[in-house]
């Protein structure tokens, strides 16, 4: 009984605290005489992180929950490296989650639990692409963060982008002004705000909110130099190509370096058929969207972030299409590299063609309705003994007769369904050929053309 009681006294004294400990963060609280060394690896860790010194940053982090595994801002910073939310890691996405929820059940502060729900809310917001299951859970996780900080100004703007994602714009648009109550001065926040008045077709207000962003010499120059593209945008999205060549002309005078501002003005100039330095602007793009893709390249082979503030890809797809010094390797280079960026993964190769004398081939469109192209399609190529012609439609059912006349055949619902969930409805449908009859007009949903569902694909 005395050596028990003996031990419990010891035990004891090692659980006493000893000293008030204040992190990086400015939080304070009770340490004992073991949590000590925890706190100040921790420190540590967290100013060789300050000075991109990584490897000794996570080792001392590793540490440091090895002595104090509750310790939650440890937990939430070796968690930003294997989520890789710091730009230069390494992602193993399920450790981070893991290590995130732990955080978020020993946080002990209501600050340090926003962060957790916040980095919690991002991770799963770029582990879930277009999935909109994916995406509801990761916003149900950045409102946590927000209730339990709503200060907490890097919750709301994450909530915003995700709610503008999910198009919930009424929603977004509230949090872009909560976050702007709290710092007038934030830029991304007043640039998302007109971006969804651009994604709403109200290009008077966006151009308004953008105008004040381009003249205000005050805000970040990346800031200001996304508006201008913005901006140059919105006019050529209302048909006013002069005002959209005079705006991106201004991001390359005050951003000579940037091509996406080149490759704006280049498209700009060839709708109005100006012609000035597009040779050797031309071949300044082709070489810089060749280095974008090594790079993006070298990324995946280290399994690092290929977010597009890691890479930044010169050239759309579409646009590299139509250049003339862009060969056909490095065209799907750009539009591989783009789709991985949008849905985060890389997609499966085509399924190998199957051998019958029947040929199955699925036409993706949100036109199977009341429509021009309703009626192009209304005798699509079907001979019944060699060909079989499924509809694959992620157009809304307006009860037309082009409608009806579709549903007659193999037709494949797609309406409000998810980029997973239309995956496998598309493989199911054993196509041997998928013909995407919408590319870049509007409504089309590229992410659907982009899965390898077929062995060979084309586009009207």
């Amino acid at each position: 009984m005395r050596r028990l009681l003996a031990l419990l006294c010891v035990i004891h004294a090692e659980e006493e605290i000893v000293s008030i400990v204040t992190t990086a963060e400015g939080f304070e609280r009770g340490a004992t005489a073991r949590q000590l060394p925890a706190y100040d690896l921790y420190n540590r860790a967290v100013h060789a992180a300050s000075i991109n010194d990584m490897a000794p940053a996570v080792q001392m982090l590793e540490e440091a929950l090895t002595i104090f595994p509750e310790m939650p801002e440890a937990l939430i910073n070796l968690g930003n490296f294997y989520g890789d939310l710091s730009g230069d890691g390494k992602m193993e996405l399920s450790h981070a989650i893991d290590l995130y929820q732990k955080a978020i059940q020993y946080a002990d502060f209501p600050r340090i639990t926003a962060q957790a729900e916040s980095n919690l809310g991002n991770l799963l917001q770029r582990r879930a692409g277009k999935d909109l299951q994916g995406l509801a859970e990761a916003a149900e996780h950045l409102e946590k963060a927000v209730q339990a900080d709503p200060t907490f100004m890097d919750a709301r703007f994450n909530l915003a982008t995700l709610l503008q994602d999910l198009n919930r714009i009424p929603e977004a648009r509230a949090q872009y002004r909560a976050v702007l109550e709290l710092d007038p001065t934030h830029g991304n926040a007043r640039l998302n705000l007109a971006n969804t008045y651009f994604e709403a077709g109200a290009s008077d207000e966006a151009a308004k909110i953008q105008w004040t962003l381009v003249d205000d010499d005050s805000i970040a120059e990346s800031v200001r130099l996304n508006a201008l593209n913005n901006l140059g945008q919105t006019y050529r999205d209302a048909n006013r190509h002069g005002m959209a060549e005079e705006v991106f002309q201004r991001a390359v005078e005050l951003f000579p370096e940037d091509f996406t501002s080149l490759a704006n003005l280049l498209i700009a100039r060839r709708t109005l058929c100006n012609w000035w330095m597009y040779e050797d602007t031309q071949r300044l793009l082709v070489d810089a969207a060749r280095k974008a893709c090594d790079l993006l390249d070298e990324r995946l082979a280290r399994n690092a972030s290929i977010h597009r503030r890691d890479v930044q890809l010169p050239l759309m797809p579409y646009d590299a299409s139509l250049l003339q010094y862009v060969d056909l390797v490095l065209g799907r280079r750009v539009a591989a590299a783009r789709t991985l960026q949008s849905f985060g993964k890389r997609k499966a190769g085509p399924p190998q063609l199957k051998r019958r004398t029947q040929l199955r081939v699925g036409y993706l469109s949100f036109d199977f309705r009341e429509h021009p192209m309703g009626y192009l399609t209304r005798r699509l190529v079907s001979d019944p003994v060699y060909v079989q012609a499924v509809a694959l439609s992620y157009g809304e059912d307006d009860a037309s007769n082009n409608r009806a006349r579709a549903k007659r055949g193999e037709f494949v619902e797609l309406f409000d369904v998810d980029a997973t969930k239309a995956h496998a409805l598309m493989q199911h449908a054993d196509l041997d050929v998928i013909v995407d009859l919408m590319t870049h007009t509007r409504g089309a949903r590229l992410e659907l053309a982009s899965e390898s569902v077929a062995p060979s694909g084309s586009s009207l």
